[in-house]
């Protein structure tokens, strides 16, 4: 007998079917999550591993900053007991603690004056006022806006936006410390390597060294930390709006459109132009190489079957790991995560404008660095490749080169990228899109540092505000993704004769640029080491610098993974380790005979006085630290009307409509205040401590040190206090107005 079968009847049965089948594979796919949530996978465990380290640190309120150097500043004869290694060794017999004391994390560095002597003191500080974390710390002068300092906790709608200053409100000041100092590392850390992670199409390994790559390097370690913090919100953001706007998840949606409206509003508080612009730009180049990327549809469909770019020698990737990350028609959830992230965005910088807006018009007009433009142009070969020689530079000061921190840099391995896309037509189709911007910034922005722009399309760009020597951070940020992906190529399985024709271009790739790195290593040499004393030194250190940089490119371009990064990860431990200390305690900042001094007397007063301190070791910090306050110290914008008021016809507006650090210098009342500028960072200002611009502030105590105590006229000022030691005095400032 026929069976006839009607059309709605076969479209039924198919339905049937179709829902017995997907039955048992919804019930898998429940089944595979709960195992990934009980057994999280080696990604998620690493990531997991890295930051309960950063947690151990913070509980035990371990930290790099060189604070201790303001400490012994402050307490002459003192010596500083936190240091970590010494404390530890203390507890073991035989272990000489003054030995170890001498060690590289044991050791403060004087070149960082801009973070121990301005930075962290202005943070501590804020602690110290009354309310506590206010957004106008009245310490310094007239008040100063702390939004402006990127790592000062402030109760504002905008701390949001600044993760790195969260620990002060919950943990204390040590603890508080040891976050701020972690935080920005292991965020870019974590953010780095995961966007890395997207670049290399799920290659963890590569992504994470990758990541280690950069935050080892000695121009972030040598500045602090700070370039970390400003990738890790580029990062932030770059990854964010990558995933709001290929992610099929509506919780990953929603979560990225928070996280990106955070890291852009976060990238904008920095307020550091030379760093934010040339980050800012890498990050938009790799955002949308990655979108068109992934949104190609002549891609899709091999992707959604679980393939990897076999052309760029990446390995298979289970099924959907790809199909999910490209971009997919309008959806209802993402136009809400958009909004979202425009509503965080918008509404935190806003918050952040509108607080900060009559401070940022102050800065706009500055001599420096409001008005400082660029063109770029101002690098040498020996300067561009100069993180070779951090293994020397970290460690000693040499005066070719500025100090510690302008002499670091990355180890800038891309020549050998090119050489092996030149050798390659293989290697020039697997570098895709996402390799090839990042190519082309890099020579763009070398270009720009080297040889310059046009001043025209400088301003156009807004790179005017970067001068070329601050690039480095960009460039370093593009070759060691340039690296990354010709060490994934690198691992792609070829026949045999494949292998003997890839292993001879790979020699040649590394064997091609060692006559550029030579010729900048010598060059570098010569100014570093002299000629021709240091000829012997410099063409050894040039030799050895060559073989190291020659042998670390071939296993790039080779692919050999293991080695590149046990070679070149050894190279930059060695280089950077031992550069900042790490400390613990910072209960000596508050403890020494000045500090209590300025804390009794200025609870003491009826009202809050101004101190007025002269003579040297930058003591007006140290009140604004205790909670005092002064006009010297550190004013960033410069206070416009408490210097008009000393300079009512604007005689001086060009030495003090600047960032600088603020120092006094005594002078009776007989001759007008005067302003100086010893260097183009520091202010010297010559006035007499009752001078009425002074008093009507409540000037009531002065704070002298060394020389600057015999200066003091102790007929008009009565001595309050005097240190036994001779150290410091302070003297006592009468009700009655002095005259100029």
């Amino acid at each position: 007998m026929i069976q006839i079968s009607l059309p709605w009847e076969r479209i039924l049965r198919a339905k049937v079917l179709e829902v017995d089948a997907l039955i048992p594979q919804r019930a898998a796919s429940r089944h595979s999550a709960l195992d990934r949530l009980k057994r999280p996978s080696l990604r998620t465990r690493f990531l997991i591993g890295v930051w309960l380290v950063f947690f151990v640190l913070v509980a035990f309120g371990i930290h790099g900053s060189s604070i201790a150097l303001a400490i012994e500043q402050w307490s002459p004869g003192s010596r500083y007991a936190g240091y970590l290694i010494p404390r530890l060794a203390g507890g073991f017999p035989g272990l000489d603690s003054d030995t170890l004391r001498g060690s590289g994390l044991s050791k403060s560095q004087p070149i960082r004056t801009d973070e121990w002597l301005r930075n962290t003191p202005l943070v501590l500080s804020q602690m110290n006022q009354n309310p506590r974390f206010p957004v106008i710390n009245t310490g310094v002068g007239d008040g100063e806006n702390m939004l402006l300092y990127q790592l000062a906790p402030v109760w504002h709608i905008a701390t949001l936006a600044r993760p790195a200053t969260w620990g002060f409100f919950c943990l204390g000041a040590q603890r508080g410390l040891a976050w701020e100092w972690w935080f920005p590392t292991f965020g870019c850390f974590t953010t780095l390597m995961l966007l890395l992670e997207v670049v290399l199409r799920g290659q963890s390994r590569i992504a994470a060294f990758g990541a280690f790559w950069f935050c080892a390097s000695a121009y972030n370690v040598c500045w602090s930390l700070w370039p970390a913090w400003v990738v890790f919100f580029g990062a932030l953001c770059c990854l964010s709006l990558y995933y709001l706007l290929t992610s099929v998840s509506t919780r990953v949606i929603f979560i990225s459109s928070i996280l990106a409206g955070i890291g852009i509003t976060g990238a904008i508080m920095i307020l550091y132009p030379p760093w934010l612009i040339p980050t800012g730009y890498f990050f938009l180049l790799i955002l949308l190489g990655l979108l068109v990327r992934d949104g190609r549809v002549g891609t899709r469909s091999r992707q959604a079957h679980g393939f990897g770019d076999e052309s760029a020698g990446l390995p298979r990737k289970p099924l959907g790991y790809l199909a999910r990350r490209r971009l997919v028609g309008y959806r209802l959830d993402r136009m809400i995560g958009i909004a979202i992230f425009m509503a965080v965005a918008g509404g935190l910088i806003f918050s952040f404008l509108w607080t900060c807006w009559p401070s940022l018009k102050v800065i706009s007009g500055t001599v420096y660095p409001g008005h400082r433009r660029s063109a770029g142009g101002d690098y040498g070969l020996s300067d561009y490749f100069k993180g070779f020689y951090n293994f020397y530079t970290n460690y000693n000061l040499v005066g070719t080169l500025g100090n510690q921190s302008e002499a670091a840099s990355f180890f800038y391995l891309f020549p050998a990228v090119i050489a092996g896309l030149v050798l390659s037509s293989a290697r020039r189709r697997a570098l895709g899109l996402v390799g090839w911007l990042a190519l082309i910034y890099v020579i763009a922005m070398s270009v720009y540092s080297m040889v310059g722009w046009p001043q025209r399309i400088a301003d156009v760009t807004l790179m005017s505000y970067a001068p070329g020597y601050r690039v480095d951070i960009g460039i370093g940020l593009a070759s060691i993704t340039l690296c990354m992906i010709a060490l994934a190529h690198g691992q792609t399985r070829v026949s045999i004769s494949g292998v003997r024709a890839e292993r001879k271009k790979n020699l040649v790739a590394a064997a091609a640029v060692a006559p550029l790195f030579l010729v900048a290593a010598i060059a570098l040499g010569s100014r570093i080491f002299g000629i021709p004393s240091g000829g012997v030194i410099i063409v050894s250190s040039a030799i050895g610098l060559v073989a190291y940089a020659s042998i670390v490119c071939y296993f790039m371009v080779a692919g050999e993974v293991k080695a590149f990064c046990t070679v070149l990860g050894l190279g930059l431990i060695g280089t950077s380790v031992f550069f900042n200390p790490l400390a613990t305690s910072i209960d000596q900042l508050y403890n020494s005979e000045l500090a209590r001094q300025i804390v009794l007397l200025d609870k003491a007063a009826e009202s809050r006085p101004l101190w007025v301190c002269y003579g040297p070791g930058d003591t007006g910090i140290l009140v604004t630290l205790l909670g005092g306050r002064t006009i010297s110290g550190i004013q960033f914008p410069p206070q416009i009307g408490l210097w008009r008021d000393l300079d009512p016809e604007r005689q001086f507006d060009e030495q003090y409509n600047r960032d600088a650090w603020v120092n006094l210098t005594y002078q009776d009342g007989q001759r007008p205040v005067s302003f100086a500028n010893p260097s183009p960072h520091n202010l010297l200002v010559n006035i007499a401590p009752d001078h009425p611009a002074l008093a009507v502030r409540g000037a009531k105590y002065i704070l002298a040190t060394g020389y600057a105590q015999g200066q003091i006229d102790r007929s008009r000022f009565p001595v309050v206090y005097r240190s036994p030691a001779g150290v410091f005095t302070v003297f006592s400032i009468g009700q009655t107005g002095g005259g100029r």
